[in-house]
């Protein structure tokens, strides 16, 4: 991604870091140069992660008001999770082989439950479009509505 940047091609990535993560000067030097930079988080979840509220909310604090996120099927699990799908405007996977089997990255968000307790599916995406891209399929889909822009000017309550 930084070279993306270099080549004047595209923005320099904002590196989400916890506290105690060892940041080499000339690298921070480097990305800074190019309009990114390294981002402290102190927020942990119960399993000792980074909470992704935190993350949302600092990227929101230094005017991040569009992001994409990179991961494997942890990352994705957790940000499908229903406490976070109002961040979330629309997801683009990428379903690859290495899915299937048990061998395979798995993806599964907590379930929502219905007002009876009863287990709901996570995540129902709209207008969901399949590309084929040789293995692989990427979908796309939407994920809440973006409210649109005020004549004043546009909403700047979206942090996802």
């Amino acid at each position: 991604m930084l070279r993306t940047a270099m080549e004047g091609k595209g923005k320099a990535p904002w590196v989400v870091v916890s506290p105690g993560a060892q940041i080499h000067p000339q690298r921070l030097i480097m990305l800074k140069g190019y309009g990114g930079d390294f981002l402290r988080i102190v927020e942990y979840n119960q399993r000792w992660r980074l909470r992704w509220e935190g993350i949302l909310r600092a990227l929101a604090s230094e005017g991040i008001k569009s992001i994409m996120i990179e991961g494997g099927g942890m990352v994705l699990s957790e940000l499908l999770n229903p406490e976070y799908t109002e961040f979330i405007d629309s997801i683009i996977v990428t379903v690859a082989p290495t899915y299937l089997g048990s061998g395979g990255v798995g993806v599964s968000p907590d379930s929502k439950r219905d007002k009876q307790g009863k287990p709901n599916a996570a995540l129902n995406p709209r207008d969901v479009k399949w590309m084929p891209l040789g293995q692989n399929v990427i979908m796309c889909g939407k994920i809440r509505t973006v409210p649109s822009a005020s004549p004043e000017g546009p909403n700047d309550t979206n942090a996802g």
